[in-house]
């Protein structure tokens, strides 16, 4: 049964810092027509309603899930600027069958001009029993010739429909440099250097990181979980190590993830999974006892996960407005937890750290295996990271940088 129409219409709130820029001085600029996101609209009047399962939708993704049966993920990565020269626009979905085969469909359209990187910008999969599918699609989006506003839409098959309404402005964008951005460094933290930021150029989910560079992804939506790749582990490799820092649209460094996590990128049951935890030092380990007989309840890392976010926002927003313990430290402070998922003991180790900057994840393998490709058992390494919902700023055009590298000897 299709319920009847419900359209909910959600303002993207954008600093006006990024609207009021001006060029410095001596930049060139340009009278050409570009883009500015002014709201998202979300119509759920043609979500599909069964017994037993749901619609969740953020502000960058949204799943059906049918507990027990199967499930679809949907996400997307849509730009609040679309310039005279382009933008890049992307669309993920997944399939999970569990008791139940799965399926999952979307297209990214619009008004402005939409070049998918193949066919007509669809995506159509579907998954057996047990089985996870993914497909991905990245397109190109420039202003069309429309006045007044201009959409680009993300329309998922008997699901929600999002429409971004742009208006149409003329820009005033500084020419690149391109000396200048050639003398960018490839590591790009604690922070780009001025007029490097945009280098760091927001890939998909489904690209893998190469050891040594920075690489930047969409990050998770506030409350929610998001998957991304490891690098490519070589046979000697015992030590994995990646520097996270969670930046805005600005590079302005935000608030790190609350929680991480490490298994391996193809799904089985029972899962590897090695958690770490971030947070104020004078209540980490508080945290971390009323969590602990919460973790060994789920049988997936990714429920676990989606469920220390939740929990750790109860337990963060109770403190709000409570005067701070002076004995107390609010230092930042990381810690690492094993799991034992489906009641297997994890074949991984993890160490987590603060930075001046986010977090350091450390991953090894546990004794006696001596390397990570042996603990993986072959199988690629994915990090999974879950973001607090307890946040005042604006999500939009915030992103995840990671910095892997790779050790075969162990750092201490």
């Amino acid at each position: 049964m299709v319920p009847g129409p419900r359209a909910v219409s959600l303002v993207v709130v954008i600093f006006a810092t990024l609207l009021a820029l001006a060029p410095p001085a001596g930049a060139q600029t340009t009278s050409a027509k570009e883009l500015r996101l002014s709201r998202v609209d979300v119509d759920r009047s043609g979500e599909l309603q069964q017994p037993g399962s749901s619609w969740t939708v953020a502000e960058a993704s949204a799943a059906f899930d049918a507990p027990d049966r199967f499930r679809s993920e949907y996400a997307w990565r849509v730009p609040a600027t679309v310039p005279a020269e382009g933008a890049r626009a992307s669309l993920d979905v997944t399939a999970i069958g569990r008791a139940e085969a799965s399926a999952a469909s979307a297209q990214l359209s619009g008004t402005a001009i939409v070049e998918p990187s193949r066919g007509e910008g669809r995506l159509a999969i579907s998954a057996d029993e047990g089985q996870t599918t993914t497909d991905h699609l990245d397109a190109r989006l420039t202003p069309s010739a429309q006045e007044g506003e201009q959409t680009i839409v993300i329309r998922i098959l008997d699901g929600p429909t999002i429409t971004f309404v742009y208006r149409v402005v003329a820009s005033t964008a500084p020419a690149v440099d391109p000396a200048a951005a050639a003398a960018c460094p490839a590591r790009l933290f604690p922070r780009p250097p001025r007029g490097c930021a945009a280098l760091i150029e927001i890939v998909s989910r489904q690209r893998e990181p190469i050891a040594g560079k920075t690489v930047a992804y969409v990050a998770p939506s506030p409350g929610a979980m998001a998957r991304y790749p490891g690098p490519k582990l070589g046979k000697e490799a015992r030590e994995a190590t990646v520097e996270l820092t969670f930046v805005n649209a600005t590079s302005i460094v935000q608030e790190p993830p609350p929680v991480m996590a490490v298994q391996p990128r193809l799904r089985v049951q029972p899962e590897v999974c090695e958690v770490g935890l971030a947070g104020p030092a004078g209540w980490l380990l508080d945290d971390l006892q009323t969590l602990r007989t919460e973790l060994d309840a789920f049988t997936t890392c990714t429920d676990a996960l989606t469920n220390t976010v939740r929990i750790g926002d109860e337990l963060r927003a109770l403190r709000e407005g409570v005067e701070p313990d002076p004995a107390r430290s609010l230092q930042p402070a990381c810690i690492g937890v094993t799991m034992r998922v489906g009641g297997v003991r994890s074949r991984l180790q993890i160490a987590c750290t603060p930075t001046a900057t986010g977090v350091r994840l450390r991953v090894r393998a546990r004794p006696p295996i001596r390397t990570l490709r042996g603990a993986l058992r072959d199988r690629p390494l994915e990090l999974l990271l879950g973001r607090s919902a307890l946040r005042t700023t604006p999500a939009s055009g915030d992103r995840v940088n990671t910095f892997w590298q790779l050790r075969r000897t162990l750092s201490d």
